[in-house]
Formats: structure tokens, C-alpha cells, sequence
């Protein structure tokens, strides 16, 4: 109530060009001054911040204790306790071994957290996600905590001399011209708006919405984007477990159009990730093509040579190229002696093409 009579006397006074206050009104003025004085010195200092600080601090270091962890050695595994298990509740684990796999997936994404996290034990993250929160927290000695709440006090703040209490019979003191109309005169807020004062003051304001606007938006869209992007790789990692060759093209290929986040660890690990399903899918590709061609063999054997031999030196050419197969040896065997009744057969006997595919095939199964 004080700092709002203050406040009402200043504004009067100064759009009063003609105006002065007496004695009686300087000692009112003074006297507001000294009763709500105090209270913006301590909101000014540096007082506030320090209480803040001190309240963030303490409750990572309940967190931490509550877990059942021992005295931490200093301040930053605690702060990188309290991250990490943040980024694993906003995982909403919902088993045991969903907050154990949630946790070795966090320590990845951040290496340099999780160097400073190797005492933490599946039993400390359960204590995190069982125990109730007004549970009691075991006795603990961490010296690095045991600092001064307060900061040194600051420099005596200087009072306005107008603040001063004046004896009553001090002389009045002139007040500075100002605006010449009265606050009764001063149009509302929302009348302002409609009226054709002050037009820069309301282009400015009519800006800073606009950017606040586009600000927001951006922001929006960012993390929707970020939202797919990760949808997309937890796709890619479901459908790599079920061994669906065709669902992992298509996850990969809808990971690989998702703009990256702006996380370049978080980027790093995906795409790690996702090669290795792209690299499975691909041998997997490469297998099914050769089996492919012996199923064509077996079926072309006796009945059509050179379907047979075509398979043959497809597969020869296919387990080559992948670094050799189990099969070749046998299907070897069994190709050449198809190309040898083939090349002597004399009804039809074999075209100049057929004998150039049936020497191919002797280059990829010489005999022994």
C-alpha cells in the first residue's frame, strides 16, 4: 500500500507542471520511501539469487541422496545425476528393464555425463522410480555443499536524498515541468489502442508481437520435426528386430528424409544405429538372392541345361562377390556335371553361345 501511494503521488505530481508539494506531502513522500525502501534494496542485491541457486542445489543433492548413492566427491556428478535421469522420465520407462534399457541408452547419448556416472548400479534407478518421495534420505557428509547461503553483503545502497524525512517546517521544493495533462485526463490502455496517439509506440508493439509470433512458430515446427525424426529411428530399430527386410528399406528411407535435430551426439548414435540395420538388411538381401538361385537350379536340373547353368553362374558370381558361401563346393559338383551332359549332347546340341556360358561356368567351378 505504501509503494502504490508513492507511486500515486509521483505520477500526479509530475504531469502537475504548476504543481509543488509541502512539507506535509515531502514527509508523506519520504515516509513511503523508507517503508518499502528496504524491500527493493534486498530485491536489487544479489541476495535472491543466491536463495535460488541454493534451493536448486539442494534439491539435485536429495535426488541424488534418495537414489541411495554414496557422498558424491563434487558438485557436477550430481548435476549430471539429475540430467541424465531426466532425459530417462521423459523416456516414461514402464518395467524394471525398461528403465534399464532407457539408462544405457541415455549414457550413450551423453559420453560425457555418463564418465562421471560409473558407480550408478539398476538398484539406484529403481530406488529412483520406486521409492516414494517423502520417503526418509539417509545422514550424508558432502563438503562441497557446506558453503555460506548468503553472499558477502553488498556496498550500503545510497538513498535518494528526496527519500530523506524532512523536518515540517522545510521549505517546499519545486517540482520539474512535465506533461501539463493530469493522470484523470491520460486515456486507458485500451482506449490508446484505438486512438491515433502515439503511432510509432504501437508499430513497435505491433513488430514484437509479430517476432514473438514467428519465434513461436519456428519453435513449434523444430520440435515437431524433432518428434518425427526420433519416431522414425524407433521405427527403424522395431522393425530391424522382427527381420522384415522390405519394413527396414522403407523405416530407413523414411529416417533418412526426416531433417536431423540440432543434437550432434544424439545424431551420431542414430546414425550408427541405423547403418547397422542397413548393413543386416543387406546381407540378409545378398543371402536371399543366393538362395534364390540354387532354388532355380534344382528346379532347371534334368529338365532345362541351360536354366540350370544360368543359376549356376548367377549364384558362383553372387557368392563371390560376398566373400564365399557354405554351398559352393556341392553346388559346384553338381553344376558341372549338368554343363558336361550338356555340352555333349547331340540332340539339339549346344549353341556357341551355350558353350561360351557353359565355360563360364568352369571358370567359376573348375574341376578338381
Amino acid at each position: 500500500a505504501a509503494g502504490r501511494l508513492l507511486s500515486d503521488i509521483t505520477q500526479l505530481v509530475k504531469y502537475r507542471s504548476s504543481s509543488e508539494l509541502n512539507a506535509a506531502g515531502l514527509e508523506m513522500k519520504a515516509q513511503a520511501s523508507a517503508g518499502v525502501g528496504p524491500r527493493d534494496r534486498f530485491l536489487k542485491s544479489r541476495e535472491p539469487a543466491a536463495i535460488r541457486a541454493q534451493v536448486v542445489r539442494a534439491k539435485r543433492l536429495s535426488f541424488w541422496r534418495r537414489a541411495g548413492l554414496p557422498p558424491a566427491a563434487d558438485e557436477e556428478s550430481v548435476n549430471a545425476f539429475d540430467r541424465l535421469t531426466d532425459r530417462l522420465i521423459e523416456r516414461k520407462p514402464t518395467s524394471d528393464a525398461a528403465v534399464v534399457a532407457g539408462w544405457v541408452t541415455v549414457l550413450a547419448e551423453h559420453p560425457a555425463d555418463a564418465a562421471r556416472l560409473t558407480d550408478v548400479t539398476p538398484d539406484h534407478l529403481f530406488a529412483v522410480f520406486h521409492r516414494p518421495a517423502d520417503a526418509e534420505l539417509p545422514d550424508s557428509d558432502v563438503a562441497w555443499l557446506a558453503e555460506p547461503s548468503a553472499l558477502p553483503p553488498d556496498d550500503p545502497p545510497e538513498v535518494p536524498a528526496d527519500d530523506a524525512p524532512l523536518a515540517p517546517d522545510a521549505p517546499r521544493q519545486p517540482v520539474s515541468p512535465g506533461m501539463r495533462q493530469t493522470l484523470a485526463e491520460q486515456p486507458p490502455t485500451e482506449v490508446w489502442l484505438l486512438t491515433a496517439r502515439g503511432v510509432p509506440e504501437k508499430l513497435a508493439l505491433v513488430v514484437a508481437v509479430a517476432a514473438c509470433l514467428v519465434v513461436a512458430l519456428v519453435a513449434t515446427l523444430r520440435e515437431a520435426a524433432d518428434a518425427a525424426r526420433s519416431a522414425a529411428y524407433e521405427r527403424v530399430r522395431a522393425v530391424a528386430a522382427g527381420g522384415d527386410r522390405a519394413a527396414v528399406h522403407a523405416a530407413v528411407a523414411d529416417f533418412r528424409r526426416r531433417p536431423p535435430t540440432t543434437d550432434p551426439a544424439v545424431e551420431a548414435a542414430r546414425d550408427a544405429g541405423v547403418a547397422l540395420a542397413e548393413a543386416a538388411v543387406a546381407e540378409a538381401d545378398r543371402r536371399a538372392d543366393r538362395d534364390d538361385a540354387v532354388r532355380r537350379f534344382e528346379a532347371s536340373r534334368g529338365r532345362d541345361s541351360r536354366a540350370a547353368v544360368s543359376a549356376a553362374v548367377e549364384f558362383f558370381r553372387l557368392a563371390q562377390a560376398a566373400g564365399g558361401d557354405p554351398r559352393t563346393a556341392k553346388l559346384g559338383m553338381a553344376a558341372r556335371a549338368t554343363a558336361a551332359d550338356w555340352a555333349f549332347a547331340v540332340n539339339p546340341a549346344p549353341s556357341p553361345d551355350d558353350l561360351a556360358l557353359i565355360r563360364t561356368l568352369y571358370e567359376f567351378a573348375p574341376a578338381n
